[in-house]
C-alpha cells in the first residue's frame, strides 16, 4: 500500500475490518524474539505508527498490544484502545486508505512494565467490530524493526533514542565508545552533526520545525538509520 506516514510509497500492514464481520474476533501480528537492554539505566522503547478512521459510531474496532516472555506460551496486555480512542481521523463510511497526514505515532517504555533484560515477543492484536481498515507501520524497539519482513539494516551496536516522539529534547544512549550522529529533515537537509562519547548524549531539536526527522548512526563502518518524531 502506498500510504506511508512519510508521504512516500511504502509497504504497511493492515486489517480490513470494513469487509470482515466477525465481531470480537482477533487477528495477530507477532514479532520475532527481541532481547531487551539491561541495567538500571535501560530504556527499552516500543514505537509504531498507525492510522484508523472508523466507519461510524457503534462500530468500534480495537487494538491491543501483548507481551510474552516465554516464547509465546502466555501473553500479558500492556496497551489497548477501541473506537474513537484509536481513531487518527474522522469517520469514513466507505473503504478507507490513509493519507500521510492521517497517521499517528505512539510509544511505550517497556522498562516501565518491568521488562529489563528480558527476551520478549510482541503481539499486535486487531479486534474486529465491522468498522474500517486499520493500518500499522514502522514497528521498532529502540529503533530496530522487530516484525518479520521489514528490512531495516541490522547492526552489531545497540543504541536507544528516547523519548520518541519528543517535544524537541531527546537523548541518545549507546554501548559504543564513539558514535557519529547526523540528523536530517524528511527532505534530506542536515540539521545536526554530533559525536556521542561516554555512552550518552542529549540533543536539542526544539528550535527546529515539528515533523519527521531521520537520525543516521555510524560506528566503524556500520550505519543505521532511525526515524524521530518531533511534536
Amino acid at each position: 500500500m502506498d500510504t506511508g506516514i512519510n508521504c512516500q510509497p511504502n509497504t504497511v500492514a493492515y486489517v480490513n475490518h470494513y469487509y470482515i464481520q466477525q465481531n470480537g474476533q482477533e487477528a495477530y501480528l507477532i514479532s520475532n524474539k527481541v532481547k531487551l537492554g539491561t541495567g538500571a539505566g535501560a530504556q527499552n522503547w516500543l514505537t509504531y505508527d498507525y492510522a484508523y478512521s472508523g466507519y461510524a459510531a457503534g462500530y468500534n474496532d480495537g487494538l491491543r498490544i501483548d507481551i510474552s516472555t516465554d516464547c509465546g506460551s502466555t501473553w500479558d496486555s500492556i496497551y489497548g484502545a477501541i473506537g474513537p480512542d484509536l481513531q487518527t481521523t474522522a469517520y469514513v463510511g466507505s473503504p478507507w486508505y490513509p493519507t500521510c497526514g492521517s497517521w499517528a505515532t505512539d510509544s511505550i517504555n517497556l522498562s516501565n512494565w518491568g521488562l529489563n533484560g528480558d527476551t520478549i515477543m510482541v503481539r499486535f492484536v486487531a479486534i474486529n467490530d465491522y468498522g474500517n481498515r486499520f493500518f500499522m507501520d514502522n514497528v521498532n524497539i529502540n529503533g530496530q524493526n522487530i516484525i518479520l519482513g521489514l528490512d531495516d539494516e541490522v547492526t552489531n551496536f545497540h543504541t536507544s533514542i528516547y523519548p520518541n516522539p519528543t517535544k524537541g529534547m531527546f537523548s541518545i544512549r549507546t554501548d559504543v565508545a564513539d558514535l557519529k550522529v547526523e540528523i536530517y529533515t524528511a527532505l534530506g537537509r542536515l540539521v545536526i552533526k554530533e559525536s556521542v562519547t561516554g555512552g550518552l548524549q542529549q540533543i536539542d531539536l526544539s528550535q527546529q520545525p515539528k515533523g519527521i526527522y531521520f537520525v543516521k548512526l555510524m560506528h566503524k563502518g556500520k550505519t543505521e538509520q532511525r526515524k524521530l518524531v518531533v511534536q
